[in-house]
């Protein structure tokens, strides 16, 4: 009796085994099926990488232009300032009105932002 017990229950253990089992190897295929396959990942990847490369190269590309713009403007306009001032320093001084130099500066300020604009464009 003690003995078809045991195998009765050793049955029962196997088949539970064998089912658990099945039930385990049927979830892991699911499981591995609903994974896209590991090329694909990497190729997914790489294409977001890539973007994402190529945003941050323009983005600084396009910053370094823009600082190399306005150091030329800046030095262009320094440059125009240091021709300019002494001539119009002198034509001040051979006029009796002052107002004429708020036009001079007003016109070299203009002067300066065109040359900043077309270098930055």
């Amino acid at each position: 009796m003690e003995e078809q017990i045991q195998a009765s229950v050793y049955g029962k253990i196997a088949e539970v085994t064998e089912d658990f089992s099945t039930r385990l190897k049927e979830q892991e295929e699911r499981i591995l099926n609903q994974v896209p396959e590991k090329n694909d990942m990497i190729e997914h990847i790489r294409v977001i990488t890539e973007g994402s490369i190529e945003a941050q190269v323009h983005e600084t590309a396009t910053q370094v232009a823009h600082e190399i713009a306005n150091s030329v403007a800046t030095e262009r306009v320094e440059q125009v300032l240091d021709q300019r001032l002494p001539e119009q320093d002198i034509e001040i001084k051979e006029q009796s009105g002052g107002g004429n130099i708020i036009w001079i500066v007003l016109g070299v300020l203009l002067l300066a932002s065109a040359i900043g604009f077309y270098f930055l464009l």
